[in-house]
This record gives C-alpha cells, sequence and structure tokens, in this order.
C-alpha cells in the first residue's frame, strides 16, 4: 500500500469544503493505528497549544512554517506545501462546559480539559 500524506491541524476551516466530505469522530487509539506508516503535515495555527497537544497524541504538530494554509488542488481537494492529502486529522481542545475564549483571544492550554480527534476525508 501507497505511503498515506495527512494533514494534521487544530481545525480545518468549513471554507474549503467544496466537494463531499466525511468528518468523524475517532479514538486516539485509531488515529495511532492511521498514521503507521503514514506522513503528517502539520497546518497547526495556535502556537500555544502545540505542547498541550503533543502531550496528548504523543506527536509534535509544530508545521515547519508558522501558520501554513492548506491549498485547494483543481479538484478541491486539500494540498499542503504542494503535497496531496488523503485525508485530515483535527485535533480540537475541549474546554469547560460553556466556556468560549474571548473574541480575539486565543484559550490557554490551562483552559484545555480534554482533546478530540475529526478524521475529514473527501467521499
Amino acid at each position: 500500500m501507497a505511503n498515506k500524506n495527512y494533514g494534521i491541524g487544530n481545525t480545518y476551516p468549513s471554507t474549503l469544503v467544496r466537494r463531499a466530505i466525511v468528518q468523524i469522530p475517532i479514538s486516539k487509539e485509531y488515529f495511532l493505528a492511521l498514521i503507521d506508516g503514514a506522513t503528517l503535515h502539520s497546518f497547526w495555527g495556535h502556537g500555544n497549544t502545540i505542547q498541550a497537544a503533543k502531550a496528548f497524541i504523543g506527536i509534535d504538530v509544530t508545521p515547519k512554517e508558522e501558520r501554513p494554509a492548506i491549498v485547494l488542488n483543481a479538484d478541491n481537494l486539500p494540498t499542503l506545501f504542494g503535497v496531496l492529502l488523503d485525508g485530515v486529522f483535527v485535533i480540537s481542545p475541549t474546554y469547560a462546559k460553556g466556556y468560549r475564549p474571548a473574541e480575539g483571544k486565543v484559550a490557554s492550554p490551562e483552559e484545555i480539559i480534554d482533546w478530540q480527534i475529526l478524521l475529514v476525508e473527501p467521499v
């Protein structure tokens, strides 16, 4: 089987959804199984949560440049640094019930009580 390329970030903008996708929550164990033998390409946008995410999944999610942007190709599939992504993992924080960071502010790692992993793939 060919090596898969996955993007990994803390959000996936809905403005980049231009074709049918499936977005499903997955366990950390399933995530680790999926990335075995795959190449991860980070588009992590909030530097202050990199260490907390690394502690959760055991993988450094530091991107090779600050806040890189996913770009859609001609088929509306996601690419990062020119690499076609087979799917995208969104590692998102879980906050205390009812908490939302203030507008224009980023939550601190101390406000994160858990994490969730979503797998986003084209259909």
